[in-house]
């Protein structure tokens, strides 16, 4: 249960964490299709973990609080409702995936979900460390993005045209 700011952002560390995880645990099928692509999004992905560890013990030590029960609320739903369970099926089933198209789908969900987190903290604190959170929603952005050339460039492909 998330009560308190450091624990909203240990929960995106986590988060940050499992992306991570994610696209270092792509089959070699896939990652072959792509280069260093995944790889360079996992690195990216601890990177930001680091960063909201960062900025969660800065907002501890700014006292900042989530005090709104339906804020709590609201935020607790957003963690629990991650695409990562607590048991580790996702991360599990994704090791087995051979299709790319797969693998970009779950790409595309995770770098959503990353966007949701920050457009959240950025609602919820907004006078926060608006420049890190700034630059956090342009690079889950580009990730985003660069994520979707890659399905529309798998899709053409695939289909031939």
């Amino acid at each position: 249960m998330v009560t308190s700011v450091k624990e909203l952002f240990d929960a995106i560390v986590v988060f940050e964490k499992n992306v991570g995880q994610l696209y270092d645990s792509i089959s070699e099928d896939v990652r072959k299709q792509f280069g260093v692509f995944f790889e360079n999004m996992a690195q990216d992905e601890y990177r930001h973990a680091k960063i909201y560890q960062a900025l969660g013990e800065r907002a501890q030590n700014e006292d900042i609080t989530l005090s709104d029960p339906g804020e709590v609320a609201y935020v607790q739903s957003l963690i629990e409702g991650t695409t990562f369970d607590k048991e580790g099926n996702f991360l599990a089933n994704a090791k087995k995936v051979k299709s790319k198209h797969q693998v970009l789908d779950m790409a595309e969900k995770v770098e959503r979900e990353a966007i949701q987190y920050v457009y959240e903290l950025a609602r919820l604190f907004p006078d926060f460390a608006k420049d890190q959170v700034a630059i956090l929603l342009q690079e889950e952005q580009k990730h985003l993005q660069m994520v979707l050339d890659r399905k529309k460039e798998a899709t053409v492909g695939y289909i031939g045209l």
